[in-house]
């Protein structure tokens, strides 16, 4: 018996909710959904993958999910970077809370809303890429505990002013254009 198994006895390692297919494999969860993902109530055992949170290095979200649900990858503590398919439009409440290994995450072009919470707590995070030409819009509390003044935002090369006058956006002290 692998360390591994021993670790995770009694956790599945994938399953089906709803419309939400899911599967961890070697420190990646896939997640596959037509639609959005549920909201989670909390954190804790609501989350199918909960009891991997500190394992899950990778998450890979399928072409037809169309929003990250409230407390959907929260405390994922060994998430090092997460890319958002283009077809996502929303980030849910704590979508990402206290993720403490995220250094970076690229938003797609079709995000237009990332709500309260989303991605605070992540403190090692140092790169924020939106490819949405619009900057979304998003809470005050979004990036809470991040230095902004040290993370790099990128953003479609016409769009550079625009989030700069953005609320919450304008807080990034380093607005890049990103070379597609």
């Amino acid at each position: 018996m692998s360390i591994i198994t021993v670790m995770f006895a009694g956790c599945e390692s994938e399953g089906i909710i709803g419309s939400v297919t899911w599967r961890i494999e070697n420190g990646t969860l896939t997640v596959m959904a037509k639609g959005p993902m549920p909201d989670y109530s909390s954190v804790d055992n609501h989350v199918p993958w909960y009891c991997y949170r500190s394992y899950i290095r990778t998450v890979v979200i399928g072409n037809e999910v169309t929003g990250i649900g409230d407390y959907a990858f929260a405390q994922c503590d060994a998430l090092t970077s997460v890319t958002l398919p283009n077809s996502v439009t929303g980030i849910g409440f704590s979508a990402f809370d206290h993720c403490y290994s995220l250094t970076s995450a690229v938003l797609g072009n079709r995000v237009t809303t990332v709500e309260e919470w989303a991605f605070s707590g992540c403190y090692a995070l140092m790169s924020v890429t939106s490819l949405n030409p619009t900057p979304p819009y998003i809470r005050r509390n979004v990036f809470d505990g991040i230095d902004l003044n040290k993370a790099t935002l990128r953003v479609p090369a016409e769009s550079v002013e625009a989030y700069r006058a953005a609320e919450v956006w304008k807080e990034f002290e380093t607005v890049t254009a990103y070379a597609p």
